[in-house]
């Protein structure tokens, strides 16, 4: 009997999750990148950094790794090279909702 092989969770920026990653509260990322909660959240919602993820019911937050590439891009980088993709899926989200 084979071991079941299970698929690699990918982050926004199609990095596979590891174990090492961990999850980054709205309030740590803000510290983090050093720019207002309120501005993250705009710019979530404009696609302009990385998506939040439900962790549990009431709590959201980021993978260490998207902030990573998201410092390392920067805003506009960022929107450029995954901002599409994450507007589509939040759009998506919306109509099954």
């Amino acid at each position: 009997m084979s071991p079941i092989k299970h698929q690699p969770i990918l982050n926004a920026c199609g990095q596979e999750i590891t174990d090492t990653d961990r999850h980054v509260t709205v309030k740590e990322a803000a510290v983090k990148v050093k720019v207002s909660a309120r501005t993250i959240e705009n710019m979530v919602a404009a696609g302009q950094f990385p998506p939040k993820h439900n962790t549990s019911p009431g709590r959201v937050a980021f993978w260490d790794s998207e902030l990573n590439e998201w410092q390392k891009l920067g805003c506009h980088g960022w929107h450029q090279r995954y901002g599409q993709q994450h507007l589509h899926a939040l759009a998506s989200q919306k109509r099954t909702a």
